[in-house]
């Protein structure tokens, strides 16, 4: 893989940031904020992204994590450390 195929998009929130990665056709979103889920998608419907996986790196205690919707509406996983307290990890 070469670094110009893995493409990066930072979303911002207030003080908290998300990601989006996506590689060819494929996309995941890192710490989704529950405020950006309109963002998410016109990003992905933009550049035909198809969303893959969630990643949330931590209990999300300054903010509402959408990782929840997410997975549902998309029906995909959700990877947290096995450590994290919450029923939403897959």
């Amino acid at each position: 893989m070469r670094n110009s195929d893995l493409a990066v998009k930072q979303f911002i929130s207030g003080s908290c940031y998300s990601y989006l990665l996506s590689f060819q056709a494929e996309a995941l979103i890192i710490d989704p904020h529950i405020s950006l889920r309109q963002e998410y998608k016109k990003y992905l419907d933009k550049n035909h992204l198809w969303l893959k996986a969630i990643v949330d790196t931590h209990t999300h205690a300054d903010h509402l994590s959408l990782a929840a919707v997410l997975k549902n509406e998309f029906k995909i996983p959700v990877i947290m450390h096995e450590k994290t307290i919450s029923d939403v990890a897959t």
